[in-house]
């Protein structure tokens, strides 16, 4: 074949080749249009973006950071908060702060409301749906409704200076995170005093409002807090030498935290000096070493001596010990004062089980009537070193209270411990050597005599009280085994010693409506005393009608009358075995 022939031939071939080529793609294109039409529509609108589309992609973006604030922390204290709303009344996004390192104690920074950089992410996402909340939180959120509290104060800057709500407050207190934002955007471009309102809302929308003032200056100087008196001459030279200025305030005291201002001026020429007052000294704290026993916790404020500061202050374990566990070792406590400056101390801790026994009181009388009833734990108590409240019992089974003679009686006290004390004493039975009915009939001769029918309870009381007082006769003796019979003594041969006094008294008292009469009897003196503690109604009060010339007369005294002096010796008695005595003065009526 020529070559002209097998041009043409192959010319041809590739024609037909190009044809057959686009009529299959001719049936592809028919195949999609109307075989498959649905599928055809959902691509073609798949390529065409919707305003929908276009905002959920928005809101898809995830913003992409670094770093999670300012590397410099200079930087995170000029960052402006900003939450102030625009005129469609949407808030206007803030910049996110930095939590400022602090010395002292460890706080919780405030979180600042932060805007989101929006940024294009390759990838588009779906957004997540919000996890529904656990019934543990719905209930905490609901649970709480506490705003948080907030210690705040007044702040001085320089002009042009940044502010940020962590410029006024100091600290807060919340369960949740704590976002501050300002109402308004504090001006720091003209010089003045401007009122500034800051927003502390926690998690769950609980908030607290707190109104202060900025003070903005050409000048700011520091100043500690301290109970002390500056001059201005004093102010001006820690502003910087200024030669010619003249303070426009004659004396600052320095008295709290917070902020103020003052002038320098020179002729026509004004320099306005901030002063910022703030607390940055720490509590001064000395530690205590102890010995603690085992079960029995101690509060922190045993472990620390000479704490003083300018401000009220709290003291506190930085971590509770163990009370429980055997050995020594060291406790930390923490006194903070109200700017939060803090102090920690440590204490050395011998940690050891208790082996001290306690210490029984027995107030009791030896001497009782065949046939009565006896009181055995009336007046007996125990003093421990730690347990208040010893178990004490008493072993009486050797009394036979029916016949007369004298019986052994222990009484034991335990602490929580297991340390324990006994001691035995020794009772008496005797047959009274006098009848109730012969008292009561010589105390009803005795009242018929010295009442009178008109007399208030008061007037009777004080009627029996000098009968007794001015009737009787101090001897310095008496039978102090037979009350009944050395009261039937007294009222009759009028003498004794205060044991006789007491007695007479007793008897007639019993004998008044509307008066209570107990039996008290002296503690820790070389020789026994005893009186009475009345009540009429208006409270309990000490009544002794034996003659005291050194300490004074005791008709219805308090504690604080009687115990002035010497007297706490000599009326000394166990507090716990009575009722509480009267802290007012008695008044006749």
């Amino acid at each position: 074949m020529s070559d002209s022939n097998q041009a043409r031939v192959f010319k041809t071939r590739r024609t037909s080749a190009f044809s057959l080529f686009f009529i299959v793609l001719l049936a592809a294109l028919l195949f999609c249009l109307f075989l498959l039409p649905g599928q055809s529509q959902f691509a073609f609108a798949a390529e065409l973006p919707t305003e929908e589309s276009e905002a959920a992609e928005t809101q898809d973006l995830v913003p992409e950071s670094e770093e999670t604030g300012p590397a410099d922390p200079a930087d995170a204290e000029e960052t402006i908060i900003e939450a102030v709303e625009d005129q469609d009344g949407q808030a206007e996004p803030v910049e996110e702060p930095v939590a400022e390192a602090a010395e002292g104690p460890e706080m919780t920074p405030a979180v600042e409301a932060a805007e989101p950089e929006v940024t294009e992410s390759p990838v588009e996402q779906a957004p997540e749906e919000e996890a529904a909340p656990t019934a543990e939180e719905a209930e905490e959120a609901q649970a709480d409704t506490t705003p948080p509290v907030v210690k705040y104060a007044a702040a001085a800057v320089k002009l042009g200076k940044v502010v940020t709500p962590s410029t006024f407050v100091m600290h807060y207190e919340d369960e949740s995170s704590v976002t501050l934002r300002f109402t308004e955007k504090p001006d720091t471009s003209t010089i003045g005093e401007y009122p500034v309102t800051i927003v502390a809302e926690d998690a769950f929308g609980n908030s607290t409002v707190i109104e202060t003032t900025l003070y903005v200056c050409d000048r700011v100087i520091e100043l500690e807090l301290e109970n002390r008196m500056y001059t201005g001459l004093q102010l001006r030279e820690k502003v910087g030498t200024l030669h010619g200025y003249h303070p426009s305030i004659e004396t600052f005291k320095v008295k709290k935290e917070g902020a103020s201002s003052f002038e320098l001026k020179k002729g026509d020429k004004v320099i306005y000096v901030g002063m910022q007052i703030r607390d940055t000294t720490r509590p001064k704290a000395k530690a205590v070493d102890q010995v603690c026993y085992l079960g029995y916790p101690k509060g922190p404020e045993a472990f620390v001596t000479d704490v003083s500061d300018f401000q009220d202050f709290t003291i506190e374990f930085l971590t509770e010990p163990d009370w429980d566990l055997a050995g020594t070792r060291e406790v930390k406590i923490a006194v903070t004062d109200a700017s939060y400056n803090r102090r920690i101390v440590k204490a050395m801790v011998d940690f050891k089980k208790d082996d001290i026994p306690p210490e029984l009181i027995l107030n009791i009388s030896p001497y009782h009537y065949v046939g009565d009833a006896v009181a055995y734990m009336k007046g007996v108590s125990a003093l421990d070193n730690l347990d208040p409240n010893c178990e004490i019992a008493v072993d009486k089974s050797q009394v036979k209270y029916r016949k007369v003679g004298t019986y052994p009686v222990t009484y034991t006290a335990t602490d929580r411990d297991g340390n324990s004390a006994s001691v035995t004493v020794e009772i008496s039975f005797r047959e009274p050597s006098i009848s109730d009915e012969q008292l009561d009939e010589l105390a009803d001769s005795i009242l018929h005599d010295i009442l009178k029918d008109k007399m208030s309870v008061a007037q009777k009381i004080k009627a029996i009280y000098d009968f007794c007082r001015y009737k009787i006769r101090y001897t310095g003796d008496s039978d102090k085994t037979d009350w009944k019979g050395e009261a039937y003594r007294g009222l009759t041969e009028f003498k004794g010693d205060c044991f006789t006094y007491y007695s007479a008294a007793f008897l007639l008292l019993n004998k008044i409506d509307g008066v209570e009469v107990m039996s008290v009897e002296r503690i820790g003196g070389r020789t026994h005393h005893y009186w009475c503690l009345v009540n009429i109604g208006s409270g309990w009060y000490h009544y002794d009608a034996c003659p005291n010339h050194i300490y004074g007369t005791c008709f219805m005294r308090t504690n604080k009358q009687l115990h002035n002096g010497e007297g706490k010796v000599y009326w000394k008695y166990d507090m716990s075995q009575f009722p509480d005595v009267a802290t007012k003065s008695f008044k006749m009526s």
